[in-house]
């Protein structure tokens, strides 16, 4: 019976922090060849959880070689670009229950026939243990 019920709050604990923090994107086309791609950060509910969320962030976006990106708003965190990595990260997440962060892509070898496709995930900080997470997959087209 002890078994069922640690595996009960093992799997509650789990499934709590994936509600924790949610991100989701948006993509314009501002020309042909220029897209904005903007990130929103959506709290979770906290009712439950015994910790708290303003917490070490950081989402990590993989560029391909032939996208070329410029941070336009960091909503407070800080934006960097090294090597074929996009980051945004905040060492406190605001407060608000929903943020949005935004980068210019441009994409230098254009194929209309091909998706330029960017993928990443986003992490914070639970109880000093980081809960990793796949951002939705960004399709240039």
């Amino acid at each position: 019976m002890k078994n069922l019920i640690l595996i009960f709050l093992m799997l509650f604990s789990t499934l709590s922090y994936s509600q924790l923090v949610k991100v989701s994107n948006t993509v314009t086309k501002v020309k042909p060849d220029v897209y904005a791609v903007r990130f929103q950060v959506e709290r979770g509910t906290l009712d439950d959880v015994p910790y708290p969320i303003n917490t070490f962030f950081k989402i990590y976006c993989y560029i391909p070689k032939n996208v070329h990106v410029v941070g336009l708003d960091a909503h407070g965190g800080v934006f960097e670009v090294e090597g074929d990595t996009l980051t945004y990260t905040w060492y406190s997440l605001p407060k608000e229950d929903f943020i949005e962060v935004l980068f210019k892509a441009k994409v230098d070898v254009f194929d209309d026939l091909a998706d330029v496709e960017l993928t990443g995930n986003y992490y914070y900080l639970v109880n000093e243990e980081k809960q990793i997470f796949d951002i939705p997959k960004i399709k240039l087209k």
